[in-house]
């Protein structure tokens, strides 16, 4: 059978969920045979890991997406490599690869949605009349695509039902994204001190701000309990003084972005994801190796990776009450916190594969190509 040769573009490189699944997701297709051409950021954290997993890296500036020459450059390279198909990631990449695509001569076009794009959570006045708009809008982007990968159930239900253009339904495929487990033994979370870590990117929707308002109430059960902030963002120095308004500043740490995260993860008692809404979380698939117990809201994509009691405990949304309640059940239970890790270790094993993820690309893949009589 004829190697696929495909370009994967992604508008971002830095430090995120979807940077590690693409970067996972590129192994797998290399494993496979798959001749995976990047298109990214230049000199950004992740852009020399990308290119150590691709054919060909082909650095490319994808933050303007409605200035028509990054269109043109990404036009330019779509003829240059004369991929089989046009693999787009992220939503600036969804929209100039829709546009470029047709500049080149229409090859077939994929994209894989990570999440909700552009709900106007947590923002005010012109900003959030601004999302709204792009929330109206985005799906339009997805017209001329062959097919469009949602990360969950939750995210193509969004993709379907949003006010806006339509997406037609049969275009739009599921597949859970695998990340690649830690090399590192999971360690004893029973005896850990009272370490809760967040691993999420500083952005209203990610819900910090609960979570800040939670931890109080923790430490007033629990004194010497810290909380790690892994990542950054633009909301970080907000939630920075929020800490300082609420006294516990020498409890909390921002960490910003760290090139070796789970180094971190490894060390704390419960993780937790305090998510207005979510596509897939990639940091709960990276916590469960590592023995850690996931506390995560009970939001967009969330339900669908984690069984509420079984392999983590679930939380309503923007509840700091809720949350710091379970914080300390998940933080003074240690019982508890053995069972959520021997579950959390079994649904790794069975959902953390970047293999079975690159094999049902490919398999979209296929069937696009066979679509087009290639």
């Amino acid at each position: 059978m004829t190697p696929i040769r495909v370009l994967s573009v992604i508008s971002s490189a830095e430090r995120g969920g979807a940077e590690s699944y693409f970067a996972a997701l590129l192994e797998g297709l290399r494993g496979a045979g798959v001749e995976a051409l990047v298109a990214c950021p230049g000199s950004r954290p992740m852009t020399a890991e990308f290119g150590r997993r691709a054919a060909e890296l082909h650095p490319l500036d994808m933050r303007r997406v409605w200035d028509p020459r990054a269109s043109a450059r990404l036009a330019d390279l779509v003829r240059a490599c004369r991929p089989d198909i046009v693999h787009t990631h992220l939503w600036n990449a969804d929209a100039l690869g829709a546009v470029a695509a047709r500049m080149a001569g229409n090859p077939p076009l994929i994209s894989t949605v990570y999440g909700p794009y552009h709900l106007p959570i947590g923002l005010r006045g012109l900003e959030s009349l601004g999302r709204k708009t792009l929330s109206r809008l985005f799906r339009s982007v997805y017209a001329g695509f062959d097919r469009v990968i949602a990360v969950s159930g939750f995210v193509r239900t969004d993709l379907l039902e949003r006010r806006g253009r339509r997406v037609e339904p049969s275009k739009v495929t599921v597949i859970h994204p695998g990340v690649e487990r830690p090399a590192a033994a999971p360690g004893d979370a029973a005896n850990r001190p009272p370490l809760v870590v967040c691993i999420a990117n500083f952005y209203p929707i990610k819900g910090h701000g609960w979570l800040l308002r939670a931890f109080p109430k923790v430490l007033a059960e629990i004194p010497e309990a810290r909380l790690l902030l892994i990542g950054d963002g633009p909301s970080r120095r907000p939630m920075e003084r929020l800490a300082a308004d609420l006294s516990i500043s020498s409890r909390v740490e921002f960490a910003g972005s760290l090139a070796s995260p789970l180094d971190r993860l490894a060390e704390a008692s419960v993780f937790v994801l305090p998510s207005i809404s979510e596509g897939f979380p990639l940091a709960i698939l990276e916590a469960w190796p590592l023995a850690v117990p996931v506390v995560a809201s009970a939001a967009g994509g969330i339900p669908e990776m984690v069984s509420d009691g079984i392999d983590g405990l679930l939380v309503a949304p923007e509840d700091p009450e809720a949350l710091a309640r379970t914080l300390l059940r998940a933080l003074t239970d240690s019982a508890l916190r053995a069972r959520l890790c021997t579950a959390g270790l079994k649904s790794a094993a069975e959902r953390c594969d970047p293999r079975k993820t690159a094999d049902q690309t490919i398999a979209v893949y296929r069937s696009v190509l066979a679509g087009r009589g290639r």
